[in-house]
């Protein structure tokens, strides 16, 4: 019986919470005048006073009421109580939140006899309990559970960023503490798997819907279906007709069941799908800065509850721009994973300062990894083919796949034979090559015909190009970094990262979960909104329980 103790404990903690609140509203109260917002006046907020006016944008925020911990820290991990408070005193120039220890000594003492009272009743109460009942380790997580932050009542919410091209060892940099430090206080994966192709519209849209990109139909950042005669280019704006967008987005699945949804710049929504699209929405705008998409989260989050949304997406193409430009381990990359990381540090803080931590699922995520390309490692394909079979390829698609669907279909049989007996021929050919319909299962890359009839994957740092497209004569071959390559590989390993109470709050914090597929992300942000879920190709049921491994 008494195992179960500590949880009790914990649950009458959280009755004296609400008292604390309750009396910290009401010293706030007796405290301001008509339009004053004061600030408890102790030696060191007395130090720290600024003479900075109120923002407008600050006067809403709800005051947070953080209980002390056992090692007298008020947030585990990211920043300890001072470094918390000078960040976001910073931050806010409103006081943002108030600390338990402020309390006079009387409230305190008052406190401690209400919870030995709750304790030893419930105590009392429960000492019938049988063995029957789930053992304090098994914790579970309600999304039709309101919580409060001490001022505002939250339903369940998430916020997911995508870190486009984080490579998931980019950890190991030295350049994200912030980002490292989130695991810690949270979950973290080995890696998560990409699907194939490792390339961005794909990957973004497999982890908005669930599905495999032969069965969203995103098979690239470009390619033709012979169906509508037309090809998909991930710049046109023409290719964000819905003709083109299989499955249904999780914004879309929120929406649908009277959830609202925030969608900043994630790729592949400004489609209207099932004649929805999110309740709000900022398109791509390489121009707006890492600042402004934390400043829009946050200001969706401030939004009355009957406007809030429970679901919001962000997406930052900081860290694959750098990736393309100088390779995985150049200054570029290094450089855009600081400024990543300050810009999570900040929606941390942000979350802090409304006393979110732990009532605001945060998840960071990314879509694939990144490679160093090599001069050494081009396979020059117009060599490979005669040039009457090199005459009838038609388009390369799917870079740095080559895809290729000949301008002639009684072609297709002899290109694919000429570009196969080289692979068996050349025991460093470079590349393997699969009629579309004998592609291995593991890729998931066969079911449509948007999938061109030859497909030749390249070793990953591998590239294909051709004599015209580029001269070997000393030059350096561009970009310097790339993906697509195997989804199974190494180097293009995603990123999983989760902290809020769906999570650690679960599972525990600084638990690791094993390798999963980026296709269960649709379930596990459905489970956490309590949503019906789309059919998808996730096999977890939106649980990561089953793979936890420490």
């Amino acid at each position: 019986m008494s195992e179960r103790h500590p949880c009790l404990f914990s649950s009458s903690i959280k009755v004296i919470r609400g008292f604390f609140a309750a009396v910290l509203e009401t010293e706030r109260s007796n405290a301001r005048g008509p339009s004053a917002f004061p600030i408890p006046e102790t030696a060191s907020s007395t130090r720290r006073r600024r003479e900075t006016p109120l923002l407008p944008s600050m006067a809403a925020l709800p005051v947070s009421t953080y209980e002390l911990g056992e090692t007298g820290t008020e947030i585990e991990g990211l920043l300890n109580d001072e470094e918390l408070d000078d960040e976001v005193w910073t931050k806010y120039p409103a006081p943002s939140y108030l600390r338990t220890r402020r309390l006079r000594l009387g409230f305190l003492t008052l406190a401690a006899i209400v919870v030995f009272i709750v304790v030893l009743a419930i105590l009392i109460g429960r000492k019938n309990i049988t063995n029957s009942e789930a053992p304090d380790s098994v914790r579970t997580y309600d999304p039709s559970k309101l919580m409060s932050n001490g001022t505002h009542q939250f339903a369940s919410t998430i916020i997911i960023v995508s870190l486009d091209g984080f490579r998931a060892d980019y950890l190991d940099h030295g350049f994200t503490p912030n980002i490292v430090q989130l695991g810690r206080d949270g979950i973290r994966a080995e890696y998560m798997i990409p699907s194939f192709p490792s390339t961005t519209f794909p990957n973004h849209y497999t982890l908005a819907t669930g599905l495999y990109p032969e069965s969203h139909g995103i098979v690239g950042n470009h390619f033709f279906d012979p169906h509508l005669n037309e090809s998909f280019y991930y710049k046109n704006l023409t290719s964000w007709d819905s003709k083109w967008w299989g499955g249904e987005p999780i914004w879309i699945t929120s929406v649908l069941q009277n959830k609202s949804s925030a969608v900043l710049m994630w790729p592949g929504s400004d489609t209207v799908i099932h004649a929805a699209s999110p309740t709000y929405h900022v398109r791509y705008d390489p121009s707006m800065t890492l600042a402004t998409k934390v400043s829009n989260i946050l200001n969706w989050i401030d939004l009355p509850i009957e406007k809030r949304p429970q679901l919001l997406t962000a997406y930052a193409s900081d860290v694959d721009k750098g990736g393309h430009k100088g390779g995985p381990d150049s200054k570029e990359v290094d450089m855009a994973l600081g400024d990543l990381d300050l810009m999570i540090k900040d929606l941390v803080l942000g979350l802090a300062a409304r006393n979110l931590s732990e009532i605001v699922n945060l998840v960071i995520v990314s879509d694939h990894g990144m490679m160093s390309t090599s001069t050494s490692r081009l396979v020059f394909y117009d060599d490979i083919l005669t040039p009457d079979a090199f005459a009838r390829i038609g388009i390369q698609e799917g870079w740095p796949l080559l895809l290729l669907r000949p301008t002639d279909a009684n072609a297709t049989a002899d290109i694919y034979a000429q570009l196969l007996n080289h692979t068996r021929s050349v025991p460093s050919s470079g590349f393997t090559v699969y009629l579309r319909e004998d592609v291995p299962p593991r890729f998931h890359f066969s079911a449509t015909e948007r999938i061109a009839p030859i497909v030749a994957i390249p070793d990953v740092g591998y590239a294909f190009v051709t004599h015209k497209e580029f001269d070997e004569n000393g030059k350096t071959y561009h970009p310097l970094g790339t993906h697509g390559f195997d989804n199974q590989a190494p180097e293009m390993r995603a990123l999983f990262i989760a902290r809020g109470p769906a999570f650690n709050g679960v599972l525990g914090a600084g638990k690791t979960v094993k390798a999963f597929e980026n296709v269960e992300i649709y379930g596990i942000v459905a489970r956490t909104l309590g949503l019906t879920p789309a059919p998808n190709n996730g096999t977890m049921g939106g649980q990561l329980q089953g793979i936890l491994v420490g």
